[in-house]
């Protein structure tokens, strides 16, 4: 988990999101998630982040290491 740790959060695989699950009570101050498209939330993460602020980051923001793994042109 990225950004500021604390008001906005960044979760870019399943694994981190387990571990934000398991840890969410250290996180009573989250604003919003920026969440990977790849990500995909259990029932249980989704019921425990429903009142936080969620936005999935757009392919373009990956363009650069998408392209050097050769995933687009």
């Amino acid at each position: 988990m990225r950004i500021d740790g604390q008001h906005y959060i960044m979760v870019m695989s399943d694994e981190e999101a387990d571990a934000l699950e398991q840890n969410w009570s250290n996180y009573a101050d989250v604003q919003a998630m920026y969440i990977s498209k790849n990500v995909l939330f259990t029932s249980s993460q989704v019921s425990l982040f429903k009142d936080t602020a969620q936005f999935i980051i757009p392919d373009y923001y990956f363009n650069f290491e998408l392209r050097e793994e050769g995933e687009t042109w």
